[in-house]
């Protein structure tokens, strides 16, 4: 049975530019195993090198998370939409402590670029708007 998989943003370079693909599955762990058939370059994004479902990764089945349901085990019917989510978080240092490995992947650190970039132009557009206001342009 065919479900479509929304592909965030980030992610679209890995998946052929795709922003949505239709994969089989009778489970969202039998999807998800499809995708990365479909598409192997996502694997190391979306997968730990245990083949686990990377922390940072949440899927949602028709707007709700699985694993509010029964997780990838969570049973597929046709019409469903999966969506894929990655958390962001803000702050820190993507540099790894002396010694350790780093865990940055480089989509979430360039989404977080783009997140501080947007905070910013919205910071520009709001204070223009507010000089652009009646009160500072009356004498």
């Amino acid at each position: 049975m065919a479900i479509n998989v929304l592909i965030p943003t980030a992610l679209q370079q890995f998946a052929g530019n795709q922003e949505t693909l239709s994969v089989d599955g009778k489970t969202v762990k039998e999807a998800m195993s499809s995708l990365v058939s479909k598409c192997p370059d996502l694997k190391k994004h979306l997968y730990n090198d245990k083949g686990e479902l990377r922390s940072f990764v949440n899927i949602y089945l028709n707007d709700e998370d699985i694993r509010h349901q029964k997780n990838q085990d969570t049973q597929l019917k046709p019409g469903d939409t999966m969506t894929i989510v990655p958390s962001i978080a803000g702050g820190g240092s993507d540099e790894a402590p002396a010694g350790r490995e780093s865990r940055a992947v480089p989509w979430l650190v360039q989404d977080r670029v783009t997140i501080n970039r947007t905070k910013q132009r919205a910071g520009i557009i709001s204070l223009m708007k507010q000089c652009l206001s009646p009160v500072c342009t009356s004498k």
